[in-house]
């Protein structure tokens, strides 16, 4: 959070999902429980990829296009083990692919700081 307020970026929710279990929820002032986050995780651990992915490739998804379940748009980022999405890191509150990036750079922080 503290890489969301010194970038000065508006609220976003975030949501980190692993075998099933929400084991971090955070969501800022001014959000509240977000379907977002839910419709990335789901798109995420279904599609097995990034939900920004699937943005990309929307021809290999076009039957999640008007399902309210899903989202074929940026903000979700699949967590692996042994080749096995088993989680997902997912955030919302930007624009979609600004979701996505925000995911990339902190994740790009981290290891560069050795934490993961």
């Amino acid at each position: 959070m503290d890489y969301i307020q010194s970038h000065q970026l508006k609220s976003v929710g975030v949501r980190i999902v692993y075998k099933g279990l929400v084991i971090f929820q955070y969501l800022m002032d001014g959000k509240s429980e977000d379907i977002w986050l839910k419709r990335k995780e789901r798109t995420v651990i279904e599609s097995g990829h990034s939900s920004y992915y699937t943005f990309l490739h929307q021809d290999q998804y076009s039957t999640w296009i008007d399902n309210d379940n899903y989202t074929l748009g940026g903000g979700g980022f699949p967590i692996t083990e042994n080749q096995q999405v088993v989680g997902a890191i997912c955030i919302s509150g930007l624009k979609h692919d600004e979701d996505h990036q925000l995911i990339v750079e902190i994740l790009r922080k981290l290891l560069k700081e050795d934490h993961l």
